[in-house]
C-alpha cells in the first residue's frame, strides 16, 4: 500500500496494493495514479486515475478519467462532474454532472479493461481525424492558388499534404479495425446501477449495463438502471433501495 498525507500534484503513482490520498489528487492530465487494489482521496480534479478495486472520495471527481474495476463511492454533498467514469461496479454520489459546460460522460456495468482499450481508440481516432481535416483544409487553401502564386515551397507542401492525406486514410482503416475488434471484447453487468441522492443534471452521457440512459431534464433523488429493469431507466431512488432490501431480506430468509 501507498500512503500519502499530502497532495499528489503530479508524477506516476503504481501500486500493487491500495493508495490512500490524505488530501486530494490534482495531476494536470500529466501523469497517472494506479492502483491493484482502492484509492481513497479528498478528491480527483484534472487527472488520469486507474483502480483495480473501489474509488473512495470524500468530495469530488472533477475533469478527469478514471477506471474503476469495482465502485465509485463519493461522500455526502460531493458531485461526479466532467471527463469520464468507467466502472464495472456502482456509482453512488450526491450529484452527477455540471449544469453548464463540460459534458459528463459515465459508463457503469462495463468490462473496465475493454471500455478502456475502446475509449483510447477512439481518443487515437479522433487525433489522426482531426488532423487530417486541418490536412485537407490546408490542401484546399493550396489549390485555390493559381499557377502564376504557387512557389517551390508551395508545390512541395501540397506533395507532402497529399502523401500525409494518404498515409491518414490508411491509418484510419486499420485504426478501425482495432476499435471494432476492442468492442467486440466488450461484457456488461445486468445488475450494476447509478445512484445520486441530489440532482443528475441533463448535462450528461450515461450508460448502464450497455444501454444509454437518455436524461432529458434535471433530475434529483433516483437510481438510474439498465433499461430492461422495472421497464424503464430511471426510478426514484428509495424505490429502488427499498426493493433491494426486500430482495435481501429474502434471500437470508431462504439460507436459514
Amino acid at each position: 500500500d501507498i500512503i500519502i498525507h499530502g497532495a499528489v500534484r503530479g508524477g506516476f503513482i503504481r501500486s500493487r496494493g491500495s493508495i490512500i490520498v490524505k488530501d486530494g489528487i490534482n495531476m494536470g492530465m500529466k501523469g497517472r495514479v494506479q492502483s491493484k487494489g482502492d484509492i481513497e482521496a479528498n478528491f480527483i480534479e484534472n487527472s488520469r486515475v486507474i483502480c483495480g478495486g473501489t474509488v473512495r472520495l470524500k468530495k469530488a471527481c472533477i475533469n478527469s478519467e478514471v477506471v474503476v474495476a469495482e465502485d465509485v463511492l463519493i461522500g455526502n454533498g460531493g458531485v461526479i462532474a466532467g471527463g469520464r467514469v468507467i466502472c464495472r461496479g456502482n456509482i453512488r454520489t450526491e450529484n452527477l454532472g455540471f449544469p453548464k459546460g463540460a459534458m459528463t460522460k459515465v459508463d457503469v456495468g462495463v468490462d473496465w479493461r475493454a471500455e478502456y482499450a475502446v475509449a483510447i481508440r477512439e481518443e487515437r481516432i479522433a487525433k489522426v481525424t482531426a488532423k487530417q481535416q486541418e490536412d485537407r483544409a490546408a490542401l484546399r487553401e493550396l489549390v485555390s492558388k493559381k499557377n502564376n502564386q504557387m512557389t517551390k515551397r508551395h508545390q512541395e507542401m501540397k506533395v507532402n499534404l497529399q502523401n500525409r492525406l494518404a498515409k491518414s486514410r490508411t491509418l484510419l482503416e486499420k485504426m478501425q479495425i482495432h476499435l471494432n475488434n476492442a468492442k467486440g471484447q466488450l461484457s456488461y453487468e445486468e445488475d450494476s446501477k447509478i445512484y445520486v441522492r441530489g440532482t443528475v443534471t441533463q448535462n450528461v452521457d450515461i450508460r448502464v449495463g450497455g444501454y444509454k440512459v437518455k436524461v432529458t431534464h434535471d433530475v434529483a433523488g433516483v437510481a438510474l438502471l439498465p433499461s430492461r429493469k422495472l421497464g424503464s431507466c430511471i426510478h426514484p431512488i428509495e424505490e429502488v433501495e427499498a426493493k433491494e432490501k426486500e430482495e435481501s431480506g429474502s434471500d437470508l430468509g431462504l439460507a436459514s
